[in-house]
């Protein structure tokens, strides 16, 4: 029993490294993700423990219950020395062995939800890279633009602004000897 649990918790402990190296970078994503699943751990390992004493306890009780009246048939019944076939000579293994089928259901069922935990967890970090690939490129574009509009700035910042009135207008007009009458025509 306790070699099917190790054996059991062996895998277990195999399928949450598995996970452990599917999660990879994105540990910061699935914190609540692995609370729960190492709550699940705690709860199935709580689980095993109750399992365990209710074997010791169909152990240590008797399987049959005796009275007055069962001892005196008891008395006048043939009982071979041999036993008769397909039964077991251990006590208790016919007990033990649905107690085990359940703990090793259990445990199938566990690892196959893990499995595909992890199936899903590594499709998931395949569209977590592409939107961080997504995003870097998106930060890139972002940085070029600011630094095109810093550029713009600066160029305007060394360009005076100068606002031209009607009057500066005609006299630089007048001083490129510049007549009224060329400017009416054009």
């Amino acid at each position: 029993m306790v070699d099917i649990m190790d054996s059991q918790f062996d895998k277990l402990t195999t399928r949450l490294d598995g996970f452990m190296d599917v999660m990879g970078s994105s540990n910061a994503h699935f914190e609540k993700i692995s609370s729960i699943i190492e709550r699940q751990v705690i709860a199935i390992e709580k689980r095993n423990e109750i399992l365990n004493n209710q074997v010791e306890i169909m152990r240590r009780t008797p399987s049959f219950q005796y009275t007055e009246d069962n001892i005196w048939e008891m008395a006048t019944q043939f009982v071979p020395s041999v036993p008769l076939g397909g039964t077991s000579s251990s006590r208790g293994s016919k007990r033990k062995a649905p107690m085990v089928d359940i703990m090793d259901s259990q445990f199938d069922k566990l690892t196959t939800r893990l499995d595909g935990f992890m199936d899903v967890m590594g499709s998931s970090n395949a569209h977590f890279e592409k939107i961080s690939s997504i995003i870097e490129r998106q930060v890139i574009a972002i940085e070029k633009r600011n630094e095109i509009l810093n550029n713009q700035v600066e160029i305007m910042r060394r360009t005076p602004s100068f606002q031209y009135t009607e009057d500066n207008i005609w006299e630089m007009l007048s001083t490129m000897n510049i007549q009224e009458d060329t400017l009416m025509e054009q």
